[in-house]
């Protein structure tokens, strides 16, 4: 009997140990990354594990996570009018009794608009990028009007003051309360509300008189506006899709990624410019006390700014960007190297893999992407180019490998599938460069 009882606890203990090893039971490997450190998107509060079936209530979870923690209340629901002069586009706002109003500029290709209206780039301030983009065939805004795409600027300043001062349209209807947590509404989401306030006014009749069709959107920026785009299509689902460039920390970089003085060698990835190395300096990059003074303070909530450091927070940028995973919504991330150290380049791409899951559970891996180039902050010729052609494939089902660059970069795909697959690919890959992975790797939390 005694030998009985003896083999009984051996068993029971090797099924135990086996199960552990293996990684059975309730939790795979994918749940174990960092438990204490990288908050998982994929389980809900409870910790019970998300499937697809409960992720809108997930969702709900993590919109009220990012307000409460960083952004501060989304707001809607207001009646929203408007008037056009020119290419200007008054739009009106009536809330509880109070009015605010602020202009928009649209622009739009020239000809006949397709069947349903031009799609739309909605730009915070506006779609402008770095000088010689395209050469001579102009910059990001006159490359998206030559391929059919209307142009929204809006007008960051008049809806918030770009402060901690707490002025403009949108505070005059919802006042910032130092007392009240629920009044505490940051400058980011302020500006992601002003884009919605366009969305509404298109949809109220502007898009008819403008030849768009507001239901193909895309919402970008970059650096403070790239944050604030990445906000703005997490909180407003109708943007079709959302493409924030080089937005850094508070965008879509995160937190708890550690990247300073590492070294990559791009060569292999890059063919022109040189190739080389690139290396993330000291002094980089934008970490979450940089955001937190007085000048980034007024981006957030005030609950935000006490949290003393990233292992504090109770998310990380991939639930901000988690909000924008729906069947029919689409994310195209832009980021570039040597010109963005300051944005947290590998943090980006951690940002990236830890977002996709999210996609695949929702059976459309193809519905996020990935962008990175070389130099610039902000929107580089051969993010357009995929960017328009992504696009062009969402909203009209077209499939165009006809890559317009000045400069030869890695070769261009030859199928769409490989376009699509290269979307999903940066130098950090290891498919790209085992030793840039393996540094990559390096930058996570252990």
């Amino acid at each position: 009997m005694k030998n009985l009882l003896s083999v009984a606890v051996m068993l029971v203990f090797a099924i135990v140990f086996g199960m552990t090893f293996i990684g059975c039971g309730d939790d795979d490997e994918s749940d174990k990354e960092t438990p204490d450190k990288i908050p998982n998107v994929l389980r809900m509060n409870n910790e019970a594990k998300v499937t697809k079936e409960q992720w809108p209530a997930r969702r709900a979870e993590i919109m009220t996570i990012m307000q409460d923690n960083s952004y501060g209340q989304w707001r809607s629901g207001e009646e929203v009018t408007y008037s056009i002069s020119g290419n200007k586009m008054t739009v009106i706002v009536e809330h509880d009794g109070k009015n605010v109003q602020f202009d928009a500029t649209v622009e739009l290709p020239t000809g006949t608009p397709p069947a349903g209206g031009w799609p739309v780039i909605l730009a915070f301030s506006a779609l402008d990028g770095a000088d010689g983009f395209m050469g001579s065939k102009g910059n990001p805004r006159q490359y998206s009007l030559d391929k059919g795409y209307a142009n929204i600027a809006v007008p960051t300043g008049t809806v918030a003051a770009d402060s901690a001062a707490r002025t403009g349209a949108f505070y005059t209807l919802y006042p910032y309360s130092s007392t009240q947590a629920e009044s505490q509404t940051g400058v980011l989401m302020a500006w992601a509300w002003g884009a919605s306030k366009v969305l509404d006014a298109l949809e109220a009749g502007a898009d008819s008189e403008f030849g768009i069709n507001a239901d193909n959107t895309i919402i970008t920026g970059t650096s403070r506006n790239g944050k604030a785009a990445a906000v703005a299509g997490a909180f407003e689902e109708r943007f079709k899709i959302t493409a924030p460039t080089s937005s850094g920390a508070g965008g879509c970089a995160i937190y708890r990624y550690k990247s300073a003085g590492q070294t990559y060698d791009l060569s292999g990835y890059y063919k022109y410019n040189g190739g080389g190395s690139w290396t993330v300096d000291g002094a980089n990059p934008q970490s979450l006390g940089s955001i937190q003074n007085d000048s980034g303070g007024g981006w957030f909530n005030a609950k935000f700014r006490t949290f003393l450091k990233p292992e504090d927070l109770p998310f990380d940028q991939h639930f901000l960007l988690a909000l924008c995973a729906a069947t029919d919504r689409y994310l195209f991330m832009i980021n570039g190297f040597e010109w963005d150290k300051w944005t947290n380049p590998p943090g980006f791409f951690y940002a990236f893999e830890l977002t996709k899951p999210v996609f695949d559970l929702l059976g459309v891996p193809q519905n996020i992407a990935v962008s990175m180039h070389r130099s610039r902050h902000g929107i580089e010729q051969e993010d357009m180019v995929k960017l328009i052609k992504y696009a062009n494939y969402i909203f009209y089902g077209t499939k165009d490998l006809t890559f317009d660059y000045v400069e030869a970069g890695k070769p261009s795909p030859s199928t769409w599938e490989g376009f699509m697959e290269d979307l999903h690919i940066t130098p950090f890959s290891k498919s790209v460069s085992s030793a840039n992975n393996k540094t990559y790797q390096s930058g996570k939390p252990k």
